[in-house]
């Protein structure tokens, strides 16, 4: 409208009507008509439009009321109908002629009004003229139709209403006056409009109208709207009624005998005003000016008439214009009366049919342009009716198409089409349409979009599928507002034309007369005093314009001043010219033929005319324009001055964003699917980092100057030289054994049990030990050995002799089963006798070496307490039970931690706190967490680098760890030497192992490696990729790993005869020996075993990380310790590397690793520095707890003590226990001393060696594992056999193929329909409080309730079994998603129990954690395959909720809750029956220090929450689809096609990424870390396409994939968490603590984008006012949406980026390398697929060589 020309904006009646019509017959003042909008969307309407210099008028009916029950009712009067009503008129007539304003109206004769719904502001009897119908009304005893005086037929319209119609309003009374006032003078001050229409004055009394008009003009002014607009429809029609009617007009009365001449209350009405409107401009009481109702019907006869042929039977010509009197006298009263430049010019109106919607007069298309043109050069305002200047004619469909069988056969039974109704609204039948047509529908929403003249736009006629549809089309794409089409070209023309022209405005025009041509032609001149000072307008009416000259009268020249010979241009034709003839009398205007005639022409002299910008017309030059404004639908996007440049496609940046994020997608799995393995090449010896220096410590003193102090140690490893005695594991090297014995000077009491191998000699007696284990006094005898001194530390040693410690052999001093009740016996023992020894000898520094001695600590006396030194040799080994869990429940204590607190004689509280680790008792926490209190973590020390311990192990975080590394570089052999010796060794090694005796032959040793791989199987590749290679695996038998190689090295033996060989006592060789091997590969629990081959010039095969990595050699980068396929590739690379390497090379390493020294000296002096650290930080008093209080008991109990220590329960009245469970206890304290099993393992030891020695004889390349998951294997499978229950057992079998385990599928249908309720709740039950609760509310109250959720259900799982979690979350789900919404609606009337309801659904939801996490119970792989199963469940998740979505579009939302209580109910009941790993444990109580300690996880936490904070203005996608122009069926489509897709490209992605992740976490972190979060490309989309491209495919297609986008990274983000997590108790509850945080922030997230939106662009994307389309200055709903989400999201992502960096070493599995620091080291990339190659050869070998012995058996068979 504005590129129009338009300056005011007229709308049609909004006002809510209880008829249901859009007359505004029965309209509320008081509310907008919701078909139309609101109240804030028309104050948004014309604050918008004020912008763009527009005005607003409101079209208001005020002469009646009408409303559903508004009647009359019967008051019992006796008088006839006729009699009242006549009566009743003729009263208020009287009254409105005769009576002052004070007077009271005579009610007699009215009757009453029963009100119905009218408002209740207008429900008052004295506001209704109360007469009846009009029919009844007999003036001077005759019926209406035969009256012919004006004065009663004014009345009876006045004050009667028309038959059945609505009941006129009383306008004399004042109070109603002043309520009619204030109604409109509200929506001046709201909407701010700028003036009103009436419709309907000529039916109210002038003195309202005066009082309505002056009053309204007199507010507006007040609030800075001088120029205020009221003006009405008022039929100025010849006579007397003409001067009735122009007492509704501006001055009312010019005279003061006119106004003598006025009824007397409009008279003293005047007088009451007159202080009022003299104040205004123009200072008139009545209306400013009406509309030219009498021109405008005679120029629509003339386009509706037909003309031509039927010339004889005209009722109306052109000419004939000049010659009607009515309109003149009509204009004369105006022009009197009132401005006749405000009246309004419009050939169409409301009240009656569009010219294109009438009889086709032979003009077609002509008749627009010729009323446009009469309309834009006649005096007053041009009004254009209702998208007049788009040729919008009514019709409803297309009668060249298909368009009316289309509608015909409509299948939506909600709209039922009548024959008649398709008849009556095409204007191409020969009567006219029904009235319901004669308007364009301009609701986007309605089922009829009508046509148009304009053959673009007719094509979009047709009725709709269904009545609520997707929003238009932007007015620029939408094709029925085409505006290059001819009608609104010639309309854009005529508004610029009439601008510059100011005769055309002018009031003063004079008849052209034909002198010769075609009669059918109206044309006239405009005259003004400014120039151009004469202009003709020419219309031409004819069927078939002639091509004959025209001559048409001059105007006066004394007028015009026209000469002879002066050319006229056409305005609208540029190329036609007319001339000036002024020769005396043969005067005239002559207009040359053209071969195609316009239908009209505007003539203006040459020399004042000029081109305008658009060359298709001239314009005026009299008055200079303002420049056509740019097109806006030519400009660029509305992303900013950077995106509007017209050489690129308004959707590039869509397009462009699209495209970057499909790659951030493809790019990791692209460039990661080349994994490579990382070697590197340590040539020097690379020292420790050093420790921070301080110089308070006396280590920085000399050793013999430092004071000295009594230490105790306590061992069960020991050596005695003297004695001959050597009691070790094998696990420490013998360089570095050497120097643990050094100590700096001293007194030195270490503390060890005697075994039964080892003569200890002649000891003397020192004391005796009483000790209380396992309820019964265990006597433990302490003797003596005294040492001389040596380097100033004085050794006293003390034995402890009992029978549980003689009765085991020195080699087994470490049993493996922990479970067995001898074993546990044996740590009590050994605890309790050194926590007695220390209160004895009362030693400055307590030496504790790993767990066995952790518990010491708690046995002593509160003034006994002495700092400890905890010196952690293996780290590994944690001192855990490595079977059940014996976490409590709420209810009760487990009988297990009860039996332990039996056996250690502690607490049961204690050993909660101090012996409990992730659900499992652990020996070393106590030494640990004494480290805590009583020396802030000072006092941790191992013997060697671990840079990752802290990393590793959650039970050392908060430590500060001291390394007591002695390693330092010297001198090394020569290289001649060290050839010599390595040639002399390796034949001896050779002869030794019973290898081939070759001298180019590569030993390759492996020591202890069984555990870890399948060695044997790695050492047959290697053996048969490479032929010079000889494999000797060392490692011990006693254990199932050994076992286990011994076994498989049997079965191969034949195949690589004296190629390999398994020798159990490797390390205990001579040096002589050790120094043949080429190569040593040492497992990382053999501490220093890398240092000793070092020494003797071997270099090491290994991991670089942890201990290892610092001796020269070859080394991997160990990127995913989980996973045995990299750790064998990993091997088998650094392998083929070591023998490939050059002789150079490879020499220069064996000798650096010969210049290795372990000094003394370095040991004492850390020694001594950790000693001085932990006396330092020592609290005495940080524990309060004594150890009376730690005692279960301090002295023998009873057999009932026992036997209520390790009964299950107690007996109670409630539940007594049976006589057989009493006799069952009785018998388990008989047996206390029997050698059972504390914690029962699925398998006996001596079982899993028979079965593994089994699987061992099976042909080789059967099974390929390594040893530890076969006995895990074997586990699994004796807990099926076990297993009674049969749905168990099934439940425990595998599902798909091996895919999973069925318990998996089933707790993987739980998480996918959890969401499915979720969606049923706002799709569905949402509804029921529309009018009472706000979305943004509901939405708030959801997430809070699902961020309390998250606090219960971890709470829960401390003390309920998983599988009932998970069933009482089933059980939630039917209630809340099945049961409740099928109850009576009344329960959810009030907000009190809809807000319960919401919450508990919300607490619902946040169960589907429990599904995730528990889903990869029993599952051999455990968190590897996170990724994979996150990724496929989550597909599957998000599928469903599409399916769901499309179900609920469809109206099918019973298809859900069928779905959700079928499987909510089978998955309550199989979980139930769910194996013993999900109904024996509970989450172990764990802190969150291990959580918050991870970088990586806080970052990403971070970034949820954030992403989370923006989440709400970016989810309603289905809404923007609709607004972008695609039905509910097409968006139904959509979320089918999701719901396809997404599981698919879900699992494919996460299949993909979960192969690439084995060879390290690089993969996982591009993903978690570099995909965007999915709302910025989605409000990029919608801030670029989503008003201005009408359903547009990119739009959908940004969508979808921000769809996908936001689901992938959300599987890569929580599949991050858990990875940097590890384990499922951390897990848990860390994905809890993010699940909590992220709810919270979503439950935030309405306020804080809408107050977020509105700071930065004034605006929300809430409103729903707010639409796609931008307003005047530029914000829409894109881009508050933009501004709502992009700062919150953007920032989410610099959080992402930021965990990029340090996400690796936060990732347990990832093991950093500890040598990378070492500028010795050199590193290469080796690439996986190189790797794999050389594999698939050796195994191509091996079958080779399977295949030629099979044959050659055959062959000797035969």
């Amino acid at each position: 409208l504005k590129d129009l020309g338009v300056s005011v904006v007229a709308i049609s009646p909004i006002f809510n009507s209880s008829q249901g019509d859009y007359e505004g017959s029965c309209a509320d003042l008081t509310s907008i008509d919701p078909n139309f909008g609101s109240a804030e969307l028309l104050r948004k309407l014309v604050h918008e439009a004020h912008a763009l210099n527009l005005q607003v008028v409101l079209d208001v009916q005020v002469n009646h009321a009408c409303s559903l029950g508004l009647h009359y009712a019967f008051d019992g009067s006796q008088q006839s109908e006729i009699e009242r009503a006549t009566a009743c008129v003729n009263d208020l007539a009287d009254a409105y002629w005769t009576s002052g304003l004070e007077e009271v109206l005579n009610s007699t004769h009215r009757q009453t009004l029963h009100w119905g719904t009218l408002p209740s502001y207008f429900q008052y009897q004295e506001f209704f003229a109360r007469c009846g119908s009009r029919d009844l009304y007999w003036a001077d005893g005759k019926p209406l139709s035969q009256v012919t005086n004006v004065t009663q037929l004014q009345a009876s319209l006045l004050w009667a209403e028309s038959t059945s119609g609505p009941l006129r309003f009383n306008t004399m009374d004042l109070n109603f006056q002043d309520l009619y006032s204030n109604l409109l003078k509200y929506w001046i001050a709201y909407a701010d409009i700028d003036g009103f229409r009436l419709s309907g004055v000529g039916m109210v009394s002038a003195d309202f109208t005066a009082h309505l008009s002056t009053h309204l003009r007199s507010y507006a002014a007040k609030l800075g709207k001088p120029n205020f607009l009221v003006v009405g429809d008022v039929d100025l029609a010849s006579g007397l009624g003409a001067t009735l009617s122009s007492h509704q007009l501006g001055r009312v009365a010019e005279t003061q005998q006119e106004e003598l001449e006025l009824p007397r209350r409009l008279r003293e009405k005047i007088q009451e005003l007159r202080q009022d409107f003299t104040a205004l401009s123009p200072a008139w009481p009545g209306l400013l000016s009406t509309s030219t109702l009498q021109e405008a019907s005679h120029i629509q006869k003339l386009l509706t008439d037909s003309v031509g042929e039927n010339l004889s039977k005209l009722r109306s010509t052109p000419e004939d214009f000049y010659l009607t009197p009515a309109w003149q006298e009509a204009r004369s009263f105006l022009e009197a009366k009132a401005d006749l430049a405000s009246a309004f010019v419009a050939v169409e109106s409301r009240q009656s049919p569009r010219l294109l919607s009438q009889l086709d007069s032979g003009l077609g298309l002509g008749r627009l342009i010729l009323a446009l043109v009469w309309t834009f050069t006649w005096y007053g305002v041009p009004d254009l009716n209702q998208g007049m200047e788009m040729g919008f004619d009514g019709t409803c469909f297309d009668e060249s198409g298909d368009g009316r069988s289309s509608i015909q056969m409509h299948p939506d039974a909600q709209i039922k089409v009548a024959s008649t109704l398709l008849e009556n609204c095409n204007h191409t039948s020969k009567q006219l349409p029904d009235r319901g047509f004669w308007h364009q529908d301009m609701f986007s929403g309605g089922p009829m979009r009508l046509g148009a003249a304009v053959a673009s736009a007719h094509g979009e006629a047709g009725m709709r599928s269904e009545l609520m549809q997707a929003s238009g089309p932007h007015w620029c794409e939408d094709r029925i507002l085409e505006r290059k089409n001819p009608i609104f070209r010639t309309a854009k023309a005529l508004s610029r034309i009439r601008r510059s022209c100011p005769a055309l405005s002018s009031s003063h025009d004079l008849q052209a007369k034909l002198i010769e041509g075609e009669p059918e032609q109206l044309a006239y001149w405009k005259l003004a005093e400014s120039e151009p000072r004469a202009m003709l307008v020419l219309l031409n009416f004819a069927k078939d314009p002639s091509t004959m000259d025209f001559k048409f009268s001059l105007p006066p020249i004394e007028v015009s001043s026209l000469k002879d010979g002066q050319r006229f241009m056409n305005l609208l034709n540029p190329g036609q010219v007319a001339i000036v003839v002024a020769k005396g009398n043969d005067s005239y205007f002559f207009v040359p033929a053209l071969d195609r005639p316009p239908r009209a022409s505007i003539f203006a002299l040459e020399e004042e005319v000029a081109p305008d910008e658009d060359p298709d017309w001239l314009v005026c030059t009299a008055v200079s324009l303002p420049s056509l404004p740019q097109d806006p639908c030519q400009s660029g996007s509305s992303l900013g001055w950077w995106l509007t440049d017209k050489h690129l496609p308004a959707s590039w940046a869509t397009c462009s964003a699209v495209i970057l994020w499909i790659l951030l997608v493809l790019v990791p799995l692209v460039r990661r699917s080349s994994s490579s393995i990382c070697i590197g090449i340590v040539s020097q010896v690379c020292a420790p980092l050093p420790l921070e220096a301080d110089g308070n410590l006396e280590s920085a003193l000399p050793t013999d100057e430092a004071p000295k102090r009594h230490v105790l140690c306590a061992d069960l490893e020991h050596s005695i030289p003297s004695r001959g005695i050597e009691v070790t594991f094998g696990r420490v090297g013998k360089a570095f054994g050497r120097v643990l014995h050094e100590h700096p000077p001293g007194k030195l009491s270490l503390v060890h049990p005697m075994f039964k191998d080892c003569d200890y000699g002649k000891l003397d007696f020192y004391s005796e030990l009483s000790l209380l284990v396992d309820g019964k006094t265990q006597v433990v005898e302490v003797l003596i050995m005294e040492e001389e001194e040596v380097g100033g530390t004085c050794r006293v040693r003390y034995l402890l002799r009992h029978w549980l410690f003689s009765e085991r052999p020195s080699e087994d001093l470490h049993a493996p089963a922990m479970n067995k009740l001898r074993v546990l016996r044996f740590y009590s023992l050994w605890n309790q006798a050194v926590a007695a020894m220390l209160n004895m000898l009362d030693p400055d520094v307590y030496r504790c070496v790993d767990y066995h001695t952790a518990l010491a600590p708690l046995y002593l006396e509160a003034e006994a307490r002495v700092p400890v030194i905890l010196v952690l040799r293996d780290a590994s080994q944690m001192g855990v039970i490595e079977s059940d869990l014996v976490s409590d429940r709420f209810w009760k204590t487990v009988p297990a931690l009860r039996r332990l607190s039996l056996i250690f004689n502690l607490q049961v509280r204690i050993l909660r706190k101090y012996c409990v680790f992730e659900g499992r008792f652990n020996m070393l926490k106590a030494g640990v967490a004494y480290i805590h209190e009583a020396q802030g973590g000072h006092g941790a020390c191992t013997v060697s680098a671990h840079p990752d311990l802290r990393i590793e192990h959650v039970l050392f975080s908060g430590l500060q760890v001291t390394c007591l590394n002695p390693l330092q570089q010297g001198h090394g052999l020569a290289q001649e030497v060290l050839r010599t010796m390595r040639v002399q060794s390796k034949t001896a090694l050779q002869r030794h192992c019973r290898l081939e005796e070759d001298p180019e032959a590569k030993i390759l040793v492996f020591i202890n490696w069984a555990k870890h791989v399948d060695v044997v199987a790695l050492a047959t590749e290697i053996l048969f990729s490479n032929k010079a290679v000889q494999v000797v695996l060392a490692g011990p038998v006693e254990d199932a790993c050994g076992l286990w190689a011994q076994d498989s090295v049997a079965s191969i033996a034949q195949q690589f005869r004296g190629r390999i060989f398994l020798n159990t006592e490797f390390c205990s060789l001579p040096e002589d020996l050790l120094r043949g091997a080429d190569f040593v590969m040492p497992c990382p629990l053999e501490l220093y075993a890398d240092v000793d081959f070092a020494m003797l010039g071997v270099p090491t095969i290994g991991c670089a990380a942890g201990r290892l990595g610092q001796m020269p050699g070859v080394y991997y980068c160990q990127q995913n310790s989980s996973s045995n396929e990299m750790l064998a590739s990993a091997i088998f690379c650094a392998v083929q590397q070591s023998l490939q390497m050059s002789e150079h090379t490879y020499w220069q390493l064996a000798v650096a690793g010969t210049q290795v020294l372990c000094s003394a000296t370095i040991w004492k002096e850390k020694m001594l520095e950790a000693y001085t650290r932990a006396q330092r930080s020592f609290r005495h008093k940080a524990c309060k707890s004594s150890r009376h209080g730690h005692l279960w008991t301090g002295s023998s109990v009873s057999q009932e003590d026992l036997q209520r220590a390790i009964a299950p329960r107690r007996s109670s009245s409630l539940r007594p226990i049976s006589s057989t469970a009493a006799l069952v206890h009785q018998m388990q304290v008989l047996d206390i001393d029997e050698d059972a099993e504390f914690l029962t393992q699925p398998v006996s030891e001596t079982r899993a060696h028979t079965l593994m020695k089994a699987v061992a004889a099976t042909p080789h390349g059967t099974i390929r594992t390594d040893a530890t998951a076969l006995h895990k294997d074997i586990s699994q499978a004796a807990e099926r056999l076990k297993e009674k229950n049969a749905i168990t057992r099934w439940l425990m079998k595998q599902f798909a193929c091996g895919l999973c385990l069925r318990i998996h599928t089933v707790i993987g249908l739980c998480y996918v329909f959890v969401p499915m309720g979720e969606l049923a709740l706002k799709t569905v039950e949402v509804k029921l409080q529309e009018g009472s609760l706000a979305i943004e509310v509901q939405w708030s109250i959801y997430f809070a309730g699902a961020a309390l959720g998250c606090c219960l259900w971890l709470v829960l799982s401390a003390g309920i079994p998983p599988n009932l979690l998970m069933a009482i979350s089933q059980a939630i789900n039917l209630i809340v998603f099945v049961l409740m919404p099928s109850m009576a609606s009344g329960v959810f009337e009030s907000d009190l129990s809809y807000t319960f309801y919401l919450v508990v659904s919300g607490a619902q939801s946040s169960s589907r954690l429990l599904f995730l996490i528990w889903n990869f119970s029993e599952d051999e792989q455990g968190f590897e395959v996170a990724i994979w199963r996150l990724g496929l469940l989550e597909g599957l998740r998000a599928g469903l909720a599409w399916l769901a979505v499309t179900l609920s579009l469809a109206g099918m939302d019973y298809v859900n809750k069928q779905a959700v209580f079928l499987v909510s109910f089978i998955t309550l009941i199989l979980l139930c029956k769910a194996p013993d790993s999900y109904s024996s444990r509970v989450l172990p109580r764990t802190g969150l220090g291990a959580v918050l300690c991870r970088p990586s996880f806080l970052l990403l936490l971070t970034s949820e929450v954030l992403c989370a904070l923006s989440s709400y203005g970016a989810q309603d996608i289905t809404h923007w689809f609709s607004l972008n122009g695609w039905e509910p069926s097409e968006v139904r489509g959509f979320a089918l096609l999701a719901a396809g897709l997404l599981p698919l490209a879900l699992a494919s992605t996460s299949s993909c990424l979960r192969r690439i992740s084995v060879w390290g976490p690089w993969a996982l972190r591009d993903f978690a870390c570099i995909l965007p979060p999915a709302p910025l490309l989605r409000v990029l989309a919608l801030y670029d396409l989503g008003h201005r491209k009408y359903r547009s495919e990119v739009f959908v297609a940004a969508m979808m994939l921000s769809v996908a986008m936001e689901l992938t990274r959300f599987v890569a983000v929580w599949s991050a968490i858990m990875t940097v997590l590890a384990s499922r108790c951390y897990a848990l509850k860390g994905c809890y603590l993010c699940l909590c945080s992220v709810m919270v922030a979503t439950a935030v997230s309405p306020w804080l984008a809408q107050w977020q939106s509105k700071m930065l662009c004034a605006s929300s994307p809430f409103d729903p006012l707010v639409t796609l389309e931008p307003s005047f200055d530029g914000v829409g709903l894109g881009e508050s949406t933009a501004w709502s989400v992009l700062p919150l999201a953007l920032l989410s992502y610099v959080f992402q980026l930021l965990a990029l960096p340090g996400f690796n070493k936060d990732v347990p599995s990832f093991k950093e390398n500890s040598s990378y620091a070492c500028g010795s080291t050199s590193w290469k990339q080796v690439p996986v697929g190189e790797v794999n190659r050389l594999r698939s050869q050796a195994h191509c070998a091996e079958k080779l060589w399977q295949a030629e012995v099979s044959q050659f058996r055959l062959e000797s068979k035969a």
